[in-house]
């Protein structure tokens, strides 16, 4: 049912309500999860981005939310090029407006604010398991935005502890102020060769734009040969007003956690959340390995692990595209892994050009 409800933009007058909403919503799936935005909703859909937007879908009378999503512009590299490109986000509705309908309406809604000409398209990114997303967005129905694939992405899960006991680190360490210039050419260097990979200033990841809240230097690893910086990857831990929270298993999934946490534990890596607990995560974030050196990746992998300030994490999270020379290192140390699929969101009759990809993606994961 749709009466009585209309599509509007949010204020920050709606923060609350909007991190209800979150608490409450879930994408489905195997593992069915809900990404809480406490206490600060706004700076949780905002980090990375140089814009925002959230549109939600509102009654009118109980002004109760019933979905939500966002429009952020980044400045991403294409081709090589820092460029505006959209991301759409935090696509969610409650069941009880869970129709087309309601969907096509809000993706109007969007049309009418793309007119601005400020991004030619959007990226979005769906959970392989979210089937019903899939179904719907990739229907081609009429009126709505053509979604087109472009290709894979995983995030994997890599248990903090497991990894600190086994790690040899001996050219990583905490990056100084003496070696960010270094750090930070790197790492642009290595987002330059990728498509829509962040197109950062050295103020972005010194922690003094604001765009990464909660990130600073302090936080950044670097893998130095001598005085050349070979590798970046930086620890940003978002858990201060991001949460991923276990709200329900499949049935196949409520047979196999027990066994999982079983062998988990005599592996010694975190067993999976029960359902309302919440993955403890940080996120590997500004990763960089000059010529894709898998030793380099590996490395800052393992240092990171080795934090103090991790003792009560569980998991590094890790995101890379599928098949991307780096990501055999990130599948042997992960203990799960979520695919996703990627997309490049247009209307068909702005005719715009679809970048050629012929580089290897790579998006924040930390931003997704």
């Amino acid at each position: 049912m749709t009466s009585g409800y209309e599509f509007r933009l949010a204020g920050f007058e709606e923060n609350e309500a909007l991190c209800e909403f979150f608490r409450e919503s879930s994408i489905p799936g195997n593992i069915s999860l809900a990404f809480a935005r406490d206490p600060s909703f706004f700076t949780a859909s905002q980090a990375g981005s140089i814009s925002h937007q959230t549109v939600i879908y509102q009654h009118k009378e109980t002004k109760k939310i019933a979905g939500v999503g966002c429009r952020n512009i980044r400045k991403l590299y294409v081709g090589g090029v820092s460029s505006s490109v959209g991301y759409m986000s935090n696509l969610r509705n409650l069941p009880e407006t869970r129709n087309g309908f309601a969907l096509a309406k809000g993706l109007k809604f969007c049309r009418e604010l793309h007119r601005d000409g400020a991004v030619p398209y959007y990226l979005a990114s769906i959970l392989d398991d979210n089937s019903y997303a899939r179904c719907i967005l990739e229907s081609g129905r009429a009126g709505m935005p053509k979604f087109t694939y472009i290709g894979d992405f995983n995030t994997y899960l890599i248990s903090i502890r497991k990894i600190a006991k086994n790690a040899k680190s001996d050219s990583v360490e905490k990056c100084s102020k003496d070696y960010i210039s270094g750090a930070y050419d790197c790492l642009d260097a290595w987002n330059y060769e990728h498509q829509f990979a962040p197109a950062y200033l050295e103020n972005d990841i010194s922690g003094n734009t604001g765009l990464l809240p909660c990130f600073s230097s302090d936080d950044l690893y670097v893998y130095r040969d001598g005085n050349e910086i070979l590798g970046t990857l930086g620890v940003w831990d978002q858990r201060t007003f991001k949460q991923t929270i276990v709200t329900d298993y499949s049935q196949k999934m409520k047979f196999v956690k027990p066994i999982y946490d079983a062998v988990a534990k005599i592996a010694g890596y975190p067993g999976l959340p029960g359902i309302g607990e919440e993955f403890r995560c940080v996120y590997a974030s500004f990763i960089s390995s000059k010529g894709n050196n898998k030793k380099v990746f590996r490395s800052l992998i393992q240092k990171a692990c080795e934090d103090k300030k991790l003792a009560s994490v569980d998991f590094l999270i890790v995101g890379l595209s599928r098949e991307h020379e780096l990501e055999d290192v990130a599948r042997h140390l992960a203990s799960r892994i979520l695919p996703s699929r990627i997309y490049i969101v247009h209307w068909e009759e702005d005719n715009i050009s679809i970048p050629i990809m012929d580089r290897p993606i790579h998006l924040e994961v930390a931003t997704l």
